[in-house]
């Protein structure tokens, strides 16, 4: 036990068996770490404040755990690849288009020639036409029914009224338009259907 008289400010207080020998006195009011304990911590200061120096390595301590057991953010997601936009082909647009009455033409003229110089034959998909050249192919549509045949054009005509073809027999059979004689129609022709070396008459 030190002695009762023994001032505090004095070394004989500091190396008293009650007193701490982590600490020493530096100034009055004041104590401080020792210089070798701050020396293994790798500071180098005289005369900090123990209760300074306690509460900024507490804070150090929390910010260094709390930057342990925050979670790191999510990376950005990848930007999503642009669909390619399925390309629409259109629908083929016919290079001649007419509308009207359609008439037919068989046994009377079968075997008989032909604009073109062919020999008519009846049952063969052809028909007459005004302006079309020789040996284009035409889609031809009954308007009524919905029937579509395709013929050839070797011959001119029909000069009757205000018919706009006249197909043979065969042709007119396709369509279900032999009773009936006649029959509104739909003429089209299309590059596609188109074979090589069309005349030009």
């Amino acid at each position: 036990m030190r002695a009762q008289n023994t001032p505090r400010n004095s070394p004989e207080f500091a190396q008293s068996t009650d007193f701490p020998r982590e600490f020493v006195k530096s100034a009055p009011g004041t104590v401080c770490l020792r210089r070798r304990r701050l020396r293994k911590l790798g500071v180098r200061v005289t005369g900090i404040r123990v209760r300074k120096l306690t509460m900024r390595l507490a804070v150090l301590a929390c910010a260094a755990m709390l930057a342990a057991c925050a979670s790191p953010h999510p990376p950005a997601p990848a930007p999503q690849p642009a669909i390619a936009q399925p390309i629409i082909v259109g629908t083929p647009q016919p290079t001649f288009a007419q509308s009207g009455t359609a008439s037919w033409y068989g046994a009377s003229h079968n075997g008989r020639k032909t604009a073109s110089g062919e020999t008519f034959d009846m049952n063969a998909p052809t028909a007459a036409h005004r302006s079309l050249r020789f040996n284009t192919i035409a889609r031809v549509t009954n308007l009524t029914n919905g029937r579509t045949t395709w013929v050839r054009i070797n011959d001119r005509g029909p000069y009757a009224g205000d018919r706009v073809i006249d197909l043979s027999a065969r042709a007119a059979g396709d369509l279900d338009m032999q009773r009936a004689g006649l029959a509104s129609v739909r003429i089209e022709c299309f590059d596609s259907d188109q074979p090589f070396g069309i005349s030009e008459r």
